[in-house]
């Protein structure tokens, strides 16, 4: 039997953060009383990857690693 590999690990991270979201969202429909605020509230994820766009590297005409 071989051991998981880090992408599958990555892909299945993601999939539980998504679930838990899933969770949190309820939970803040279930508190406020309205499915607008904790949607409304999903959208700081948005912003965070925005933000953190000129921090990544562009690889357009570039090699890469194998």
């Amino acid at each position: 039997m071989s051991s998981p590999s880090a992408f599958a690990f990555t892909t299945n991270l993601g999939r539980f953060a998504a679930a838990g979201f899933t969770f949190l969202v309820g939970a803040g429909v279930h508190r406020f009383q309205t499915l607008g605020t904790p949607v409304a509230a999903t959208a700081f994820a948005f912003l965070v990857g925005i933000l953190l766009l000129p921090f990544g590297e562009e690889t357009k005409g570039k090699c890469l690693p194998d």
